[in-house]
């Protein structure tokens, strides 16, 4: 909701079929991806959309941070997120 208040059409799925399939339809120029999906790694969304449209911006969020992911995300040109977040 807050991101459809700032303008943003919003396209939500919960599995990485679904986030592929959304790729395929309509590449997006934004991305926010979680890295634990029901069927799978959000990765495999990341690299379908640089394949699609490299110059998408994606932030990747985790709620089971681990440095590796982190990485992995870096390497795939991701901002990485990891929560629960703390200050």
């Amino acid at each position: 909701v807050a991101m459809e208040k700032r303008g943003f059409q919003v396209t939500a799925v919960d599995s990485v079929a679904g986030g592929i399939a959304a790729v395929a339809a309509s590449p997006p120029a934004y991305g926010v991806v979680d890295i634990r999906l029901g069927d799978g790694n959000g990765l495999d969304v990341v690299e379908a959309l640089h394949a699609r449209r490299p110059d998408c911006r994606i932030v990747v969020l985790t709620g089971y941070g681990a440095i590796a992911t982190a990485v992995a995300a870096v390497k795939a040109a991701c901002w990485a997120i990891s929560l629960p977040w703390s200050q």
